[in-house]
């Protein structure tokens, strides 16, 4: 187990943990684009992104 400090408040995660798994485990909201738990790391770095307007 490591300890991480986000906003002054402590969590523990499991060594290898993403930290993307760690927030949103928590509660904690941080913006993505590329990631999405049922995808492999290669996947999910080919996702375009599209601005519509």
């Amino acid at each position: 187990m490591v300890t991480i400090e986000i906003d002054g408040k402590s969590y523990q995660a499991e060594a290898g943990q993403m930290l993307i798994e760690l927030t949103d485990n928590n509660g904690i909201d941080i913006p993505r684009f590329c990631y999405h738990k049922k995808l492999s790391v290669a996947a999910k770095h080919v996702l375009p992104l599209l601005w519509m307007g």
